[in-house]
Formats: C-alpha cells, structure tokens, sequence
C-alpha cells in the first residue's frame, strides 16, 4: 500500500559503547544528531531530507525510554518518504555517522548494528485491537495543547487524520481521508477505554544553543467496533498511521502508533468456561 507510492520503512538496531539515557522523546535527540552528520557529510542531500517548505522527508519512531548499559541494543525505525528515494545511501551513511559520533548531551558513542527493510501488510482491523501510543502525541485545540484527561478517541482520530490530509496536500501521499464528521460518528458509535497520561520535556536546539518544552500524551485506547463499515473506514487510516504518525511535531517522534489486535470478549469467557470444566487441559 505505502510501498507502492515510493514510501520505505527500516528498523534500526544500535547499541551505545557506555551508558545512555533514551529520553521520553528521544525522537529529537536522534533526529539533531542526523542533521548535523547528514549536513556535514552532503548539504544538498541535508537540504531536500530536511526541506523546511514541504516538511521533513522523513520520520523516525524512536526507540522506548530506558536506561541502557554499554552493548545494549535499542531499536527504532525510520520511515523515508517517495521524494528521497535516490538518497537512502547518504541517508544511511550519515545516521551511521551520527551514532558514532555519540547520543544525548553527553556524547554517547553508538553502532549501527543492522538496519531492517520492514514489509507492511495490511490486514483488514479485528473488532477489537489496542492503539499504542509508541511516543507522546502532540495536539492542539484553540491553540492549546490538549491534555490526558481531554485527550479522547475523537480528538486522536481527527488529529490523524489532519496529519495524513497535510501529507496528501504536499503531495507526499495519495489516499482518501475520511471528514471530520465521518470520524466523530465513528468515534461516537464505538467502545472505548484507555489509559492516558502526560509526559513532559524538552528538546536542545544547538543552533540556537536554546532549549525548548515539549509535551504530549501517552498511553493506550482498547478499543471495540461493531460495525464494519465503520472498521472499513478506519483500517486504512490507522494502517498508513504505523508508518506516518500523528498530531503535530512528528519531525521530532512524536505521534508513534501500533496497533494490535485484542482477544474479544466471547472466546476470553469461553477459556474461562474451559478452565473451570477441564474442557481446556
């Protein structure tokens, strides 16, 4: 599907030569790094992939905070957009740069283990799936970023779908994005329950030799649809979604998602009846 119109997705295995702290959004962290390499190794390339008039020709879904020891592997992906097909060599040459030359504020040093070709295959979604959210999300509403406790499945669903519309506008992408109206129906007709929170930090801007707040929501929705013209609608979208993210500020990680598929309700009563009758063991 993304395939198909040029998009290429990778995962990225890389392990620090001494202790590193992963941020909550480390996404920034990795995203400064390959700037600077990519700048130094080939500006013009540096001047398309990082283009401040169409938007980013890529994004990174970063790796989950944590503590690593030294020889630890962590994991993160990075989608490349149809516009820089020709520079996923330079691409690659100057992230393996920038984790040589070191992570976080005290210059880590990392290898670039392996890097993965990821297929994507889309499957119709179950009627019941759980949305991670891999990395905080960024939304705003009258100007205001919109908080955990305000933060439902209505205002995740247009706030992804104002992201791939943006996409389809720059001409990035080609897709059918369903209205605002359309999603609020859906949202509205569907069983949702989630587990939401804040997270808050910031992101250093060496140029400026600045600092500057970040913010968004993390967590999970579970989500249960009975309808299927209403899982019709959403398969697509929350599909490109794993590979394009949402919300605002994606450039620096934000907006990670993955969806996975949750038991229904029916066959976790039927292993409880299992269990209690022997029928299971």
């Amino acid at each position: 599907m993304l395939e198909q119109q040029g998009f290429f997705r990778f995962r990225i295995d890389a392990c620090p030569e001494q202790p590193l702290v992963i941020p909550d959004f480390g996404g920034s962290m990795l995203r400064g790094a390959l700037g600077h390499a990519l700048a130094y190794i080939d500006q013009a390339a540096y001047d398309k992939i990082f283009d401040p008039g169409l938007g980013h020709a890529f994004l990174m879904t970063p790796p989950q905070a944590q503590r690593l020891k030294a020889g630890d592997v962590f994991t993160f992906y990075v989608t490349l957009f149809p516009s820089v097909s020709e520079l996923h060599d330079v691409f690659f040459r100057a992230l393996t740069l920038a984790l040589r030359k070191g992570l976080s504020a005290t210059k880590v040093p990392c290898q670039l283990l392996l890097f993965t070709k990821e297929i994507k295959i889309f499957s119709p979604l179950p009627h019941q799936f759980r949305l991670n959210l891999l990395s905080p999300w960024f939304v705003k509403f009258r100007n205001n970023p919109v908080l955990a406790e305000h933060f439902s499945f209505s205002t995740f669903l247009i706030a992804l779908a104002r992201r791939q519309g943006e996409l389809v506008k720059r001409e990035f992408l080609q897709a059918i994005i369903p209205t605002n109206q359309e999603l609020l129906e859906v949202a509205e007709a569907v069983r949702s329950q989630e587990q939401l929170y804040n997270v808050f930090g910031e992101r250093r801007s060496n140029r400026q030799q600045v600092k500057h707040p970040l913010q968004g929501v993390s967590g999970y929705f579970d989500i249960t649809i009975n309808h299927q013209e209403h899982l019709n609608l959403l398969s697509p979208l929350l599909h490109r979604a794993q590979w394009l993210h949402g919300g605002s500020k994606v450039s620096f990680g934000l907006g990670a998602l993955h969806v996975k598929p949750l038991s229904s309700p029916v066959s976790q009563l039927e292993q409880l009846r299992q269990n209690a009758t022997g029928a299971g063991l």
